[in-house]
């Protein structure tokens, strides 16, 4: 009980061949650390990239997700300035969107390296679906598939139809309260608010009105997951939203920069997006559109009819049995065994 209460550990897998352990790491001269959960630790690493930015996910990703544990060896990392890897001394100027896909490629080297493999899946959550799309398309010799969970397409137009659903639908239900706070802040401009606070706000205002999850209490029972989970000690519980402001101030502006239709027009290892049909954070129509203009050797989308922008979350059988039953299985493929034409 006493353990439970401190923290600071991930709790054991029987077997004589798992693992479950929190390790850190140097990667781009700033000591960071990682979760690696698996039943048995030959099995495929799948590298979780958690989203925000600065917003990890140990709770829901251990819990919810627990099954991908028997089929992959599953690693969370928490990236420079979030979660464990927070740091009181890390330099801002090195909390960009290269140089988090650079430690990611760094961790990969190291997985591979201590586990004896030579490529890792890659899955990324929506801010980690930026990073893990960059991953798979710098450095596709070591990823076996990518997978982009909500995935971030063009900020600056999500934004904007993010912020007029939250207008439209807080008029529709006569919430002057969430009208009024929405008018206060504005509509993005390029894909930004004029403060984290009225970003932070904006995407408060958009979850009042259904526009993050199917289920609204899910929002909030994710949050406190992820923030108690047994992973964090008390320290690293109460730095939780301090890691996340840190990370979002330094951040945020080049995720709203993204615009990957533009920006990558070919991967060159399996991709798989998957959308949840009510989020009006990202976009699915917009994730569809660009899947069916991205060249890649295979590509599938699953979308997600009961679930918003924690998909993997809201519908967590349904997308534990894709990434098991076809994800894995097509990644796995030797290249001469990859179809040509995608889905």
């Amino acid at each position: 009980m006493f353990k439970k209460l401190v923290g600071g550990y991930t709790p054991a897998i029987p077997g004589p061949n798992a693992l479950s352990a929190i390790e850190t790491v140097t990667l781009g001269g700033v000591r960071q650390s990682y979760t690696i959960r698996s039943h048995d630790r030959s099995h495929p690493i799948l590298l979780f990239l958690h989203g925000g930015p600065g917003g990890t996910e140990h709770g829901a990703l251990f819990r919810q997700n627990a099954e991908l544990e028997k089929h992959f060896t599953v690693v969370h990392l928490d990236q420079r300035g979030a979660g464990k890897s927070y740091r009181d001394d890390i330099p801002p100027q090195t909390m960009t969107l290269t140089r988090i896909v650079d430690d990611a490629h760094e961790l990969i080297l190291h997985l591979c390296q201590q586990l004896g493999q030579q490529k890792v899946f890659v899955f990324g959550h929506s801010w980690g679906t930026a990073v893990g799309l960059v991953l798979a398309y710098r450095y596709p010799e070591v990823v076996h598939a990518y997978i982009g969970v909500n995935q971030v397409v063009n900020r600056a137009e999500e934004e904007s139809i993010s912020y007029s659903f939250a207008l439209a639908e807080a008029r529709l239900r006569r919430n002057r309260k969430v009208e009024q706070e929405l008018m206060r802040i504005g509509a993005p401009v390029n894909g930004m608010f004029d403060s984290i606070r009225d970003t932070i706000s904006a995407r408060d205002c958009l979850g009042k009105v259904g526009g993050v999850t199917a289920d609204p209490k899910h929002l909030m029972r994710w949050a406190i997951s992820n923030v108690l989970a047994p992973e964090f000690t008390w320290p690293e519980r109460l730095r939780y939203l301090k890691a996340l402001k840190f990370s979002m101030n330094h951040a945020w502006s080049e995720m709203a920069a993204c615009n990957f239709p533009q920006q990558i027009k070919e991967i060159k290892v399996p991709v798989f997006f998957v959308a949840g049909r009510k989020d009006r954070v990202t976009n699915a129509a917009l994730t569809k559109q660009y899947l069916n203009q991205l060249k890649a050797p295979y590509k599938q989308l699953l979308l997600l009819e009961q679930a918003g922008h924690l998909a993997n979350y809201e519908q967590p059988e349904l997308f534990c049995s894709f990434l098991i039953d076809t994800v894995r299985p097509v990644g796995l493929r030797t290249d001469a065994e990859k179809p040509r034409i995608a889905n």
